[in-house]
């Protein structure tokens, strides 16, 4: 995770401005965009984390950039971030929903900078091997339960994206059926993609993918009314 971030921070370069992370858990990447940003907000659901992060943060920098959101109804107003970042996040949610909420927050040009997993193709068994490995040290380990058929389509990547979109159904706990070739077509569908980064190595060693997209620059690309308080960006910090 510490290699994605530094390779996210990389992508995201000139970062200013006012930027914000989605699914910012403890705070991994928010000290790292602060060293930029005019402003930085940091949106997470788990309750726990946030307090946590909301500590880390005011110790750091003297208050805290931390506030509970939902992805699908960030508490941040429409077109104010000149940033957004999501790493290892995307797997969980509805990626339709998730893109709409990011087009929305995010002003005409700006960034969006995301991380997913791959777990279709040759990574597919790397990760079943090293999960089937782990489980005997750790029950919350176990490979991820595909039907057979299924399996052999994710690992071919012969019906990986039909598999998203018709069994997929995200969830916090796992990311069973998640295609990177199916949120990259949604991702080109509403974005610019710019540029695409493969994390550790290129090809089979490829655990994840990390993303630079630019939003439209026509007006009119924000999906909804104007949702928290004025003035700032966002809700009252924790």
């Amino acid at each position: 995770m510490a290699q994605v971030a530094r390779l996210a921070v990389h992508l995201a370069q000139p970062i200013r401005g006012r930027w914000a992370e989605v699914g910012c858990g403890p705070v991994a990447l928010l000290p790292s965009l602060m060293e930029y940003c005019e402003l930085t907000v940091g949106v997470d659901y788990n309750a726990a984390t946030n307090i946590d992060a909301s500590a880390l943060t005011r110790w750091m920098y003297g208050h805290s950039v931390v506030v509970r959101g939902d992805a699908y109804a960030l508490p941040i107003r429409q077109g104010s971030l000149d940033g957004l970042v999501a790493l290892e996040t995307l797997e969980h949610l509805d990626e339709n929903r998730m893109f709409t909420e990011c087009l929305r927050v995010l002003r005409p040009g700006g960034i969006l900078v995301f991380s997913i997993p791959v777990v279709v193709g040759v990574s597919l068994f790397i990760r079943q091997i090293a999960r089937a490995t782990l489980r005997r040290r750790n029950p919350h380990f176990s490979p991820m339960p595909y039907p057979l058929g299924d399996f052999v389509r994710m690992a071919l990547k012969s019906g990986d994206i039909e598999l998203h979109r018709s069994k997929r159904v995200p969830s916090p706990c796992h990311h069973l059926y998640f295609s990177y070739r199916a949120a990259l077509e949604e991702a080109r569908r509403r974005f610019h993609v710019e540029h695409i980064e493969w994390c550790p190595l290129p090809g089979p060693w490829a655990l994840s993918l990390i993303v630079r997209a630019r939003a439209p620059r026509g007006s009119g690309h924000g999906c909804r009314a104007v949702n928290g308080p004025s003035p700032g960006i966002c809700a009252t910090p924790l």
